[in-house]
């Protein structure tokens, strides 16, 4: 990917400051931003009365949910359900799955989540619904096949667990643990939050039940985006007003959308056209652009992937973690964890930021994991996490400045 050309559909990327926090949210593009504004001066009323204004409105509302659904590979409308947050669709969601479940039924989350895919489950206690954590091996940071089928009863009715770990950077196989728990009879609902920004899923063709994703951690507005199998969509009891319980998606969308965020998930669609347009031409990819230009990101950002981790390996100060030398490259996004021996992370932190360098610190909102790993008492983890406008002199960088504490 020519990163100069990608970096400059940003005026938000300051070259005195390398961000690398991309994974709590990334920066916004200008044709996102371009697209909320020219909402607000010319589309801003409700959707669905019969004027031009309005019906232009709806059209945007309903080719938002659409986008969405193009980025993990839906190319059917009426599977995306769109929301404020990923917290609070999967809450919402967990209310309604309850008419399903009965006391004794038993669903299993994972240690290593963020607790936005943890809470809403555990919510469900309250009504009899037992909860059983799926912990990772403390060798491998891996979530192990062996561990979920000892975990596994005829009581399951849901298995919760992410595509990739926001704090581990390992990519988990959804195929084929969705595989295991449909044998199961059981539901499989994937976190991608922190997967969508870094690999092309091709939803529909992984099994999957539910699958959420956040926007504005892929490049768009503050909203959050959930994927439904239909069957399960048009059976389930709506959370909305009664007399929308038979539209799908709005059953599920309380009051009125984020109509401005909607423009701008079309701007994150017109960001990869013109990245598609740039590195391909008129070929491949000008249709649907995610495909293409994600298989280019991954590309790319197997080598920043690389620089991280080649880097912190040289200090013997440094843990990285959740990584292991038999691991294979392809299964790590660039979401790096690690600590560093002898300097809280929140220091470590304060010291990168005087040296322009932008790093996350603490447990991310996956405190089960960094507990569950003896690590929280210390202050948590660093993390530095990077996207496909980030480069591999950003990376050195950040190497550079991380050693420059250490001496």
């Amino acid at each position: 990917m020519d990163s100069t050309f990608v970096r400059s559909l940003y005026s938000s990327l300051d070259p005195n400051i390398a961000l690398f926090e991309n994974a709590g949210g990334t920066q916004v593009p200008d044709i996102v931003m371009a697209q909320a504004a020219d909402f607000y001066g010319k589309l801003n009323v409700q959707p669905g009365y019969p004027y031009q204004k309005s019906m232009d409105c709806l059209q945007v509302l309903n080719e938002a949910h659409d986008a969405a659904g193009r980025f993990i590979g839906v190319q059917t409308s009426g599977r995306i359900v769109l929301g404020p947050s990923a917290t609070a669709l999967n809450r919402m969601m967990a209310v309604a799955l309850l008419e399903r479940f009965k006391p004794g039924d038993e669903i299993i989350v994972t240690v290593s989540d963020h607790e936005a895919n943890v809470s809403p489950w555990m919510y469900l206690k309250r009504y009899g619904i037992e909860v059983k954590i799926w912990n990772i091996d403390p060798g491998t940071f891996e979530l192990e096949v062996k561990n979920l089928k000892e975990l596994i009863t005829p009581r399951t009715v849901l298995v919760a667990f992410p595509h990739i770990s926001n704090v581990l950077g390992t990519v988990n196989d959804i195929v084929a643990l969705t595989s295991i728990v449909h044998d199961a009879g059981a539901l499989a609902y994937v976190d991608g939050v922190a997967s969508v920004p870094h690999v092309y899923v091709d939803v529909e063709s992984t099994g999957v039940d539910f699958y959420v994703y956040s926007l504005y951690k892929t490049f768009g507005p503050h909203m959050a985006a959930l994927y439904v199998r239909r069957e399960l969509l048009q059976s389930l009891e709506g959370a909305n007003h009664f007399f929308l319980n038979d539209m799908i998606p709005k059953k599920f969308e309380l009051g009125t959308p984020n109509l401005e965020g909607c423009a701008a998930v079309l701007g994150v669609e017109e960001y990869f056209s013109i990245i598609q347009k740039h590195e391909f031409g008129n070929g491949k990819g000008k249709n649907n652009p995610f495909p293409v230009v994600m298989k280019a990101v991954k590309e790319y950002e197997k080598g920043l992937t690389a620089r991280l981790l080649e880097g912190l390996a040289e200090s013997d100060r440094i843990r990285i973690i959740g990584f292991s030398k038999d691991q294979q490259p392809e299964r790590r996004v660039p979401v790096v964890s690690f600590t560093v021996e002898g300097i809280q992370p929140r220091d470590a932190a304060e010291k990168l930021a005087e040296r322009g360098i932008a790093v996350g610190c603490g447990h991310f909102y996956a405190y089960r994991l960094v507990d569950f790993l003896g690590l929280m008492e210390k202050g948590g983890v660093l993390r530095a996490s990077l996207v496909h406008y980030n480069t591999l002199e950003e990376a050195d960088r950040f190497l550079q400045a991380l050693f420059s504490i250490l001496d």
